[in-house]
């Protein structure tokens, strides 16, 4: 079935994006785990990287279907890594971008009259925003607690 070139413009931007966000979440899952010995905060990331997967996924099916070619660029630079803090704000700002171009995305899809392609945005829309509040509450809690907080993200040896 053939789509309109402006959903499929859009669906290749958000699948652009998700490929940087899978990129910068493994990033920060690995120097998180290997160098800052934050095992928890490092699984958090990778969990994230793994929805971002299906994402890519879902969306890359979606495109082929309304046959278009999926994209293979990146949306931007992963942020670099850091301290904990600065990981998790790279990660909420890569969150409210994605969250900006679904709703720019939906709107499109429902101009255009592709209901399909909208409640795949919608979808991933929710697991975007649920990234963003988990990130937000990291964020909160090391502003609050610091080094107590951090501490419970250390991988505890038995």
């Amino acid at each position: 079935m053939k789509g309109s070139d402006k959903v499929i413009e859009i669906l290749n931007e958000v699948l652009a994006a998700e490929i940087l966000a899978i990129i910068q979440y493994e990033s920060h899952h690995y120097h998180a785990e290997e160098t800052l010995a934050l095992k928890r905060l490092g699984e958090m990331f990778h969990e994230t990287s793994e929805k971002e997967m299906k994402h890519m996924e879902d969306l890359s099916e979606r495109i082929h279907f309304l046959e278009g070619l999926p994209t293979t660029k990146l949306l931007g630079k992963p942020a670099p890594v850091g301290d904990a803090k600065a990981m998790v704000e790279a990660n909420i700002e890569l969150e409210y971008d994605a969250i900006k171009r679904l709703n720019r995305g939906i709107k499109l899809c429902c101009d255009e009259g592709d209901n399909g392609s909208r409640a795949l945005l919608e979808s991933i829309l929710k697991d975007e925003e649920d990234h963003a509040d988990e990130f937000e509450d990291v964020r909160d809690l090391i502003d609050s607690l610091g080094k107590h907080y951090l501490a419970t993200l250390v991988e505890k040896k038995p």
